[in-house]
């Protein structure tokens, strides 16, 4: 059998004595490094929350500016449908055949009361609803949109 041997005696000696510079600087490291992280702290947190505040407003800028872009879009396209539906309508105004006229004036009265109808819109709508009228022999029907005035009491000629 393997005998353990006897443990040694250490002898630890403590000093009493008052501690050096450097013990004392090695000592406040950890309380140095925590004080110089909280500054650093602040920042990061005040820089993100800038970032986050500057993101929001740019994102609320970009949709107003996508939602006017739309609205813009959108009146376009009805402005160019509309002026499509009134060339269909002056070609069939102007149709030998009685029942496709009748068709097309119709369709120029109700586009004139169209909110989509522009002031200088009206005027060549009124021109051409006249020209068709004369070339019938006619006079323009009371109550028209073309004839009485395009919408809420406006005139073309006013």
């Amino acid at each position: 059998m393997n005998a353990i041997p006897s443990p040694i005696t250490v002898d630890v000696f403590v000093r009493t004595g008052p501690a050096e510079w450097w013990q004392i600087l090695a000592a406040l490291g950890p309380l140095a490094a925590l004080l110089g992280a909280i500054p650093i702290a602040y920042t990061v947190w005040r820089v993100r929350r800038h970032r986050a505040t500057a993101g929001r407003s740019l994102l609320e800028q970009q949709r107003q500016t996508c939602a006017t872009a739309l609205a813009q879009q959108t009146e376009a396209d009805d402005r160019a449908e509309w002026w499509r539906r009134t060339q269909w309508a002056l070609d069939r105004s102007l149709d030998d055949n009685e029942g496709a006229r009748r068709l097309g004036l119709a369709t120029l009265d109700a586009l004139a009361r169209s909110d989509l109808a522009r002031e200088e819109d009206l005027k060549v709508l009124h021109a051409a609803r006249g020209a068709v009228a004369r070339a019938e022999g006619k006079r323009h029907d009371p109550g028209t949109g073309l004839d009485d005035g395009p919408r809420s009491g406006k005139h073309p000629g006013s």
